[in-house]
């Protein structure tokens, strides 16, 4: 007895961007529960993930990887909020040969500069807007590293830039960290790294905040599977040779409603927060893949 259901269908993740009018810093508390508004249902063949946003000259915009299930890679785009609160479709504005995703985003001397993941490249590269939102250069390579999930930010007189490896089997475990004296000099290695090896609560998972003078840093909670929570990251010591945090609250997909099986990015600016979410749907396979599995089910 052939199940053609399953001939026929495949279960795809789908991702989607969610809108919070509360700071990130809300999310310490675990007893908070989050009004999400949720964008549009990505366009046919895709998803959107790895939401940040940035307020400029008083508009909102959310830069998100885009990802493309035909081409099987993403590229990087940005959603607008228009001035009735509605938001955009998503827009390309960076791509390339080889997948393109989280694009973390940050303001500095009054330049604008976006930090995509590009580990299949093998090397992290900063880029600066030359007309924003939509065209961007290549400012410097950071490091010749597969690096996944970068986040910087400035604290204590150094830049600190944390992320993990693609090139290690413990990609959702082992968390590194380098510094530099400036957001495009050179970086150099913590004497620690691998400073973390934890699969609860080392893989960046969006923005790093300070509440009540405290800094804080959202990461990824794969225990069971990738994209599964975010575990939010108490920094109690951050120097250039010791680095110690704790675990203060665990963000689950019960936060997102209908977005049910994963959570995986939050980011803030201001008194915003946005999240991803992902559902799982059954989705008609191409006629292609269809054939060759039928071809398959009657020659075995």
């Amino acid at each position: 007895m052939f199940n053609f259901r399953e001939i026929l269908f495949e279960r795809r993740k789908i991702w989607n961007i969610g809108i919070c009018n509360a700071p990130i810093s809300s999310f310490i508390d675990a007893s908070f529960r989050p009004t999400i508004s949720w964008l549009p249902f990505p366009a046919k063949n895709t998803f959107i993930a790895d939401p940040f946003p940035l307020f400029h000259n008083n508009k909102l915009y959310v830069f998100v990887e885009e990802f493309d299930f035909n081409s099987n890679k993403g590229h990087i785009s940005v959603i607008e909020q228009k001035s009735n609160g509605t938001f955009s479709k998503p827009v390309k504005v960076m791509s390339s040969d080889s997948h393109m995703s989280f694009p973390f985003i940050i303001k500095h001397q009054g330049e604008i500069y976006c930090i995509p993941e590009t580990y299949q490249a093998g090397q992290l590269n900063i880029y600066k807007a030359t007309t924003f939102p939509y065209k961007w250069e290549k400012e410097k390579t950071l490091l010749s590293l597969p690096v996944v999930d970068p986040v910087i930010f400035f604290h204590n007189n150094n830049w600190w830039l944390f992320y993990t490896l693609a090139s290690e089997d413990k990609v959702n475990e082992e968390l590194y960290i380098s510094y530099s004296s400036s957001l495009t000099g050179s970086w150099l290695p913590h004497s620690l790294n691998p400073v973390k090896t934890d699969i609860t609560s080392s893989r960046s998972a969006g923005t790093p905040f300070t509440y009540n003078g405290a800094l804080y840093r959202p990461a990824q909670n794969c225990i069971n599977k990738y994209g599964e929570k975010i575990s939010l990251n108490k920094i109690i010591e951050l120097t250039t040779t010791t680095f110690k945090e704790e675990i203060v609250n665990e963000l689950t997909p019960i936060l997102t409603g209908k977005y049910s099986d994963g959570v995986h990015t939050i980011s803030g600016t201001g008194n915003l927060t946005v999240v991803d979410a992902r559902t799982v749907l059954p989705v008609l396979k191409t006629a292609k893949t269809f054939l060759k599995i039928l071809n398959n089910t009657f020659h075995n």
